[in-house]
């Protein structure tokens, strides 16, 4: 049901204005918060759908594990993983 909730509320989010999307935003922000708690498998396509509505810039990225070579250098990962969406450099 949440699913169907935040998917008429991005429709009708793209036909705002500025000002009106800004006042949709914390709510879609909300409905996803209970998607991602409840692991919904659908999350990351309505994340991509409101970070668009912000205007937001997208950045991807991979972070691979360590190879066998690095690992015995003594090499360490450069970066951590925040969450599904996100990582952060120490």
């Amino acid at each position: 049901q949440i699913r169907g909730i935040l998917s008429d509320e991005i429709v009708v989010a793209r036909d705002l204005d500025r000002e009106g999307r800004a006042e949709v935003l914390p709510r879609l922000d909300g409905f996803i918060g209970i998607l991602r708690a409840l692991g919904d498998v659908q999350l990351r396509q309505f994340h991509n759908d409101v970070q668009d509505l912000k205007g937001a810039l997208r950045v991807f990225c991979r972070v691979r594990p360590m190879n066998k070579k690095e690992t015995a250098k003594g090499d360490t990962l450069a970066v951590s993983q925040v969450d599904l969406f996100s990582i952060s450099i120490p």
